[in-house]
């Protein structure tokens, strides 16, 4: 497993079609998601969001806490060539000290 580490508190690790399950519980969590777009109930849209972002050469990574729990997903997308890209898609379910790392 590729890891890099951000802090003390988490790490990022590049998201898989295989961890499409953390990604849809984290989306699924009221609590977490007021604000955002709903997400289908079928579980295997997730595993097709995954792929297309791939295909899209999109990053998606899983947030990690130092025990290996997924506590949330951040992504860079819109990468282009003059070198700019977006970060966003950003779902953190960490405390504050994790919430920050993972944006740091």
């Amino acid at each position: 497993m590729l890891k890099k580490k951000l802090g003390k508190n988490v790490y990022l690790k590049r998201l898989e079609e295989k961890d499409y399950k953390h990604l849809f519980y984290l989306r699924k969590k009221k609590s977490l998601t007021k604000y955002l777009n709903t997400i289908s109930d079928n579980i295997n849209d997730q595993k097709k969001f995954i792929i297309q972002e791939i295909k899209k050469k999109n990053y998606l990574f899983g947030i990690y806490d130092i025990k290996d729990h997924f506590i949330g997903t951040i992504s860079i997308y819109n990468i282009s060539r003059n070198k700019s890209a977006e970060w966003g898609r950003w779902i953190c379910d960490g405390d504050p000290r994790q919430s920050l790392e993972s944006v740091a």
